[in-house]
């Protein structure tokens, strides 16, 4: 193997680490994203049950008030 091609290869090899790194950092971030996401439909899948709970409390008075 020639001077040329190992130093080539040895380029390669960096470069691949180089996008493995960044790939990395990348699935770090829409790892954290995610987590926000599914916190966020979590709370709000909390308020809608909380509105619904109201929604029938006033119905069941507007009912007894008719």
């Amino acid at each position: 193997m020639s001077s040329q091609q190992l130093d080539n290869m040895k380029t390669s090899e960096s470069q691949l680490r180089m996008l493995v790194g960044h790939l990395r950092k990348d699935k770090q971030l829409v790892d954290a994203q995610l987590e926000l996401k599914r916190s966020s439909c979590s709370r709000l899948e909390h308020d809608v049950a909380q509105l619904r709970r109201k929604i029938d409390e006033m119905q069941t008075e507007i009912a007894r008030a008719a």
